[in-house]
C-alpha cells in the first residue's frame, strides 16, 4: 500500500460496520440499540468494556468503557489508546485496517452473532481479500476486492 493513498479495503470494511448498527442518532427523536450503551461519551456494552479493557492489559473481570469520538460519537476515540482503529473516524494513507477485538465486541453488544477465530467449523467460507489500490474516480466491483471459496479451495459464487 503507497504511503499516500487511502486503502479502499478498510474504507468499504468501515462503512459495512456502519452499516452494521455501529452508528448513533443521539439527539434525534430515533435511537438506535448503539445509542442506549452510549453514557458520556463512553461505549458501554458489557462485551465492549471486557474486550477494551483486555486490549489495556486490565485484570481479567475489569469493565472499562470504550471511549468514542468526541462530536462523532459514531467511532472509535482517534486520540485514545485505541488509535487508528477500524472504526475510528480516520484511515491513515498507506495504512490497512483491520477489524478490532473491540469492534467486534461492540457489534456483539449490538446483538450481532460473533464467531471469534477458531470457532468456526471446519467447514466455513474462507474470504481472501486482494490488495488493490483505488484512485479518485474509478470504479471497482467488489469481485475485485475479494473472493469467497469453500476450505478445499473451490470458488463460491
Amino acid at each position: 500500500m503507497p504511503s499516500n493513498l487511502v486503502d479502499a479495503f478498510s474504507v468499504f470494511l468501515h462503512e459495512i460496520g456502519h452499516g452494521l448498527g455501529f452508528l448513533s442518532d443521539t439527539g434525534s427523536s430515533y435511537e438506535t440499540v448503539y445509542d442506549t450503551y452510549i453514557q458520556n461519551g463512553y461505549f458501554t456494552g458489557p462485551d465492549a468494556e471486557a474486550a477494551y479493557s483486555q486490549f489495556l492489559g486490565l485484570a481479567a473481570g475489569t469493565l472499562t468503557p470504550v471511549p468514542l469520538e468526541p462530536g462523532s460519537l459514531s467511532h472509535v476515540a482517534e486520540s485514545g489508546p485505541l488509535g487508528a482503529d477500524l472504526m475510528s473516524p480516520e484511515t491513515p494513507p498507506g495504512t490497512n485496517l483491520s477489524i478490532s477485538a473491540v469492534d467486534l465486541a461492540i457489534l456483539e453488544d449490538l446483538g450481532l452473532p460473533i464467531s471469534m477465530p477458531g470457532s468456526l467449523p471446519a467447514n466455513a467460507p474462507v474470504l481472501t481479500t486482494a490488495n488493490v489500490n483505488a484512485y479518485a474516480g474509478q470504479t471497482l466491483s467488489l469481485a475485485s476486492l475479494f473472493s469467497v471459496s469453500d476450505p478445499a479451495g473451490n470458488a463460491i459464487t
